[in-house]
């Protein structure tokens, strides 16, 4: 693995460690995960007070929306992606990061191009990275694998995501920050009343 992504992923290590400690004094929209008898997963969200199977969707978005930026995983509130132009326009770089404690982050790194139209941003050289601090305070990394391939869903202004590799994303909504703080304060002033 070059040093560009060494750094990449070291730099995403220490941003989830650091998001973590935040995320620990808020709350946030919670979707609660019910296994049925027969085993198959629904979702129910406390917003629609509602069991439904979770469907991955995307629709057509708007022109002028920018996948640019900063975004949490709503659902879980451990993963974190970013999105970041790279080259010609369309064309975008995406880390994603899941904080599974103190000690051990995964780390997904692919580009892909954005279509409007369909509303889904697509790649095919998805690498994912496992990085522990072991027992010395030392990181550790290694790659699970170079190939994995999927895509972003948009959908109401945040994506799904569709990582085909290892389904790893088939529970994550991502939503940009600026919309889960909103989210954050109105809830909060929900329980107030």
């Amino acid at each position: 693995m070059g040093n560009s992504k060494r750094s990449r992923a070291a730099a995403a290590l220490i941003a989830v460690l650091m998001i973590g400690a935040v995320m620990a004094f808020t709350a946030g929209c919670r979707v609660n995960v019910n296994i049925n008898d027969t085993g198959s997963e629904k979702s129910q969200t406390e917003e629609q007070g509602k069991t439904e199977d979770k469907v991955l969707q995307s629709v057509t978005a708007p022109e002028d929306f920018d996948p640019t930026g900063e975004y949490q995983d709503k659902t879980s509130q451990r993963a974190d992606m970013t999105i970041t132009p790279i080259g010609e326009e369309g064309h975008y770089a995406v880390l994603v990061s899941w904080g599974s404690s103190a000690f051990e982050t995964t780390i997904w790194e692919f580009d892909g191009e954005f279509d409007h139209k369909s509303g889904m941003l697509t790649y095919n050289n998805c690498t994912r990275i496992e990085l522990t601090i072991n027992d010395e305070g030392k990181q550790e990394e290694e790659v699970v694998y170079e190939d994995g391939e999927g895509a972003l869903l948009y959908y109401d202004g945040g994506f799904n995501w569709d990582n085909k590799k290892d389904d790893t994303g088939k529970d994550c909504y991502f939503v940009r920050y600026d919309d889960l703080s909103d989210t954050i304060i109105e809830e909060s002033e929900e329980s107030e009343e």
